[in-house]
């Protein structure tokens, strides 16, 4: 196997920085597979309609930096006003589940 380095800029880990049907109830890991690498986050998706479901977002060390109550209207990118800079793996809690959850961001 070949590793390729990606340099600063380069999309945050386009093959990883997705989850597809999410898991409810629990904190699950996103990218897992991926060594912590420094991202500047720009927004989330989530593809939630339930009005009241919450999905938080958390660093490995447990500091929450996402929270979100759906309205149950259109789901929509959530887009940062600064981009928000993560330095490890995070998580997702998702109250309902089997939702679609994207992160978006760019490598630091």
């Amino acid at each position: 196997m070949t590793l390729i380095a990606i340099s600063s800029g380069q999309p945050f880990n386009t093959n990883f920085n997705k989850v597809r049907s999410s898991v409810s109830g629990s904190w699950t890991s996103i990218a897992s597979e991926t060594a912590d690498r420094g991202t500047l986050i720009h927004g989330v998706y989530w593809s939630c309609s339930t009005s009241g479901a919450t999905l938080q977002i958390r660093d490995r060390d447990g500091d929450e930096w996402y929270s979100y109550i759906c309205d149950g209207g259109t789901p929509a990118i959530d887009l940062f006003a600064l981009p928000l800079p993560i330095f490890t793996q995070f998580e997702y809690f998702d109250s309902v589940g089997s939702n679609t959850i994207i992160i978006f961001g760019v490598y630091i």
